[in-house]
């Protein structure tokens, strides 16, 4: 109910990082990670409570339930107090460039919220938009561009930004890139961000280990829904399942690719095909790519919150592997 359980998969994932690259974090990556998880997944929860209809029609769940009754809290108090640290963190503990790529997270994640959460018109939709209008000036302003590209693309981004505000966000863009998808890919980039930053040429925003993580952060979450599914509860807006309605069908075949994939990369490194440290990470999306599959098996005899732990629980008894390996 408290939201605890994704940034605390943010922390230990965050650690086995540092741990493959022989890196020592200042504890605020730790503390910021965490804060910044908890506050999207609390806002995420809350606004997803107020404008998804299937919630209001099969019940609200615990974790949304929660989050609904104590809003005033949330946005009065905690939400403010995590801002402020952030931003505290930002300015004083945080290296200039992974600054500005926290920023470009936080646009992500800010629109992120406004088109999967807050998609109805409202104070926080309305919020949210101008919130990512002002992340993206600061952004654009940090830009290495001549004056008027900055200014094109800052007028480009306020009209962008102004458009979507007139309306519902429209549910066929997420095709190109679905609600768990997304999710997935902004949880593992904010992660990953503290570690890759340190790192040489070979482990850049985008390399092998942050595929690998994408994989099995995304195949945790599709699981999540295909449970929700088999129990009846509609997709959420955005959902894959929405689009795909079979997608409970496949789902071991693909937690059998990522694995087979992760098998492959494991063996590769381990052959000093890829940088140090992949090797780790392959273990680890192996095993729990295989566990979330098992998992997926016994959808039907599990309610969907209890579902919802075990699918974390699986990416959390994998991280042994990192260590060992």
């Amino acid at each position: 109910m408290l939201s605890l359980d994704a940034p605390v998969i943010a922390v230990l994932w965050l650690a086995a990082l540092e741990h493959t690259h022989r890196l020592h974090l200042p504890s605020v990556f730790y503390t910021g990670l965490f804060v910044a998880t908890w506050l999207v997944y609390a806002l995420d929860r809350t606004a997803d409570a107020d404008a998804d209809s299937r919630l209001a029609k099969h019940g609200l769940s615990a974790r949304h339930a929660f989050h609904t009754r104590h809003r005033f809290l949330l946005y009065r108090l905690f939400v403010p107090a995590c801002a402020a640290y952030l931003l505290w963190a930002a300015l004083w503990q945080v290296p200039q460039a992974l600054v500005v790529q926290g920023l470009g997270l936080s646009l992500l994640g800010t629109l992120y919220l406004a088109c999967f959460a807050a998609r109805e018109r409202g104070p926080l939709r309305s919020f949210l938009l101008l919130l990512a209008i002002v992340i993206g000036l600061v952004l654009v302003a940090t830009m290495p561009l001549p004056l008027w590209r900055r200014m094109a693309f800052a007028f480009a981004l306020v009209l962008a930004a102004s458009s979507v505000a007139r309306g519902r966000a429209d549910n066929r863009w997420s095709l190109v890139l679905p609600k768990e998808m997304a999710a997935a890919l902004l949880f593992v980039l904010g992660t990953s961000a503290g570690v890759h930053f340190w790192c040489d040429g070979a482990h850049g925003f985008l390399c092998v280990e942050t595929w690998m993580l994408w994989a099995v952060a995304a195949l945790n979450m599709i699981g999540i829904s295909c449970a929700e599914s088999t129990h009846g509860l509609p997709p959420a807006h955005g959902s894959l399942l929405q689009h795909y309605p079979r997608l409970n069908a496949y789902y071991p075949s693909a937690a059998l690719g990522i694995a087979l994939l992760a098998g492959t990369v494991l063996w590769q490194a381990r052959a000093g095909a890829h940088p140090d440290g992949v090797d780790g990470m392959a273990a680890m999306s192996l095993l729990a790519s295989c566990l979330l599959g098992l998992l997926h098996h016994y959808r039907a005899q599990i309610n969907p919150s209890t579902y919802r732990t075990l699918a974390d629980l699986a990416l959390l008894l994998a991280l042994p592997l990192v260590w060992w390996v």
